[in-house]
């Protein structure tokens, strides 16, 4: 996972955003929760649109935004990050986030099997949870980490079985929300994903040791291999890359700090 950066003032055109005002209008005045499901499948075309799914998919380089991967032989699917309709959790199932159905800073971009994994959950630290008459999502402590959120997505990192790990130091409370989003993404649980990873940071491992292994070579052939690696270094982590996340923790903890400067 790699923090999604939604520029600001960035908004969906503008008749879409139209006609998703009209449809939250609707919901918020249902007087109850069948009627708020009904409205909701009546207009579930709204987030499937063509216009509106290709704009989206394009704000993090056509990259999944819990795996960072391309998909190339399943669909992209528009994810209710907080659920629209039901939702389960350790007391059972209730009413999700009805109101939130066709705001769009509630979507994320997600793989279709990570969005299947992922369904109706969204647990939450403590005892509140937003809800029609609260509505106030801000008091919520997900437990689910968000790509949105540049501290969340700090507390995960890769190891080299290409495998999602906790970040370094993090505290016991911070380790409990990783393996919370590991478990409910199924984030270490899709083996193509793992060795596409392993790959990912394979490649970027082998450019850190052509690097090394260049101080052997004599002059001049020493500085244009030296340069050829950092060349090929900050290819990996340009932000269209896929699995950007990969190789910056490789870099992170496989490359000497002299070469971290010259690659950042």
């Amino acid at each position: 996972m790699r923090w999604v950066r939604v520029q600001s003032g960035v908004s969906p055109p503008q008749e879409w955003s139209d006609r998703a005002g009209c449809f939250t209008r609707d919901l918020l005045s249902a007087t109850s929760e069948n009627e708020r499901k009904q409205i909701i499948e009546d207009h579930e075309d709204l987030w499937k649109d063509p216009g509106f799914k290709n704009w989206f998919i394009d704000l993090f380089y056509k990259k999944c935004w819990y795996t960072e991967s391309k998909e190339k032989v399943s669909a992209y699917h528009v994810d209710h990050f907080r659920p629209k309709g039901r939702l389960t959790d350790e007391t059972g199932t209730s009413e999700g986030y009805s109101w939130l159905a066709f705001k769009w800073e509630n979507y994320r971009v997600a793989g279709q099997l990570i969005n299947v994994k992922k369904r109706d959950k969204f647990p939450v630290k403590g005892i509140f949870r937003a809800t029609l008459n609260d509505q106030n999502i801000e008091k919520e402590e997900a437990l689910l980490i968000d790509p949105l959120d540049n501290v969340g997505v700090s507390l995960l990192s890769f190891d080299e079985s290409g495998e999602v790990v906790e970040a370094a130091g993090i505290s016991d409370e911070d380790k409990s929300r990783v393996e919370v989003t590991k478990d409910i993404l199924g984030l270490n649980k899709i083996q193509t994903l793992i060795e596409a990873r392993q790959q990912k940071w394979q490649e970027c491992f082998r450019h850190i040791q052509d690097f090394l292994k260049a101080n052997k070579r004599a002059e001049p052939t020493r500085t244009a291999f030296k340069a050829c690696a950092i060349n090929e270094l900050r290819k990996l982590v340009k932000e269209d890359k896929e699995f950007l996340a990969v190789a910056l923790a490789c870099i992170l903890k496989k490359a000497p700090e002299h070469l971290q400067n010259a690659i950042f």
